[in-house]
């Protein structure tokens, strides 16, 4: 487990030499120094698991994400066109769906799919 804001300042004081100078001290090679911001927070456990824990999904969706496709040519506004996509799931989110009181009513198992590879099969015009 990482360590506590007390552990630390009592390591500090513990390795303070009060008889340094600022010369000595400034040979001493610098530890980095590690912004508020990117202190890890403590989680509940030590380890990180599969189970993301909270209510059990009702329903589950897919969402494509990302990607773009070059197109020869264009498609006017309205056009439908018919696609084959592989593609790969790449995150997968449980979402909460809360009361206007703020209570969990329902959870969503959300996948995110990106796009591997894509095949136009066919076009109508609008």
């Amino acid at each position: 487990m990482s360590e506590t804001m007390e552990d630390q300042v009592a390591r500090e004081q513990a390795d303070f030499d009060g008889d340094q100078t600022v010369e000595s001290l400034a040979e001493q090679p610098q530890e980095e120094e590690v912004l508020p911001m990117q202190i890890p927070l403590e989680g509940f456990t030590d380890s990180i698991t599969v189970q993301v824990g909270g209510a059990r999904p009702q329903s589950s969706v897919v969402a494509l994400r990302g990607g773009k496709l070059p197109v020869e040519g264009e498609f006017k506004k309205g056009d439908e066109i018919e696609l084959y996509v592989r593609a790969r799931i790449a995150e997968v989110h449980f979402v909460d769906t809360t009361d206007q009181y703020g209570e969990v009513t329902g959870t969503e198992r959300k996948h995110i799919a990106k796009p591997v590879a894509v095949r136009r099969l066919a076009a109508s015009e609008d």
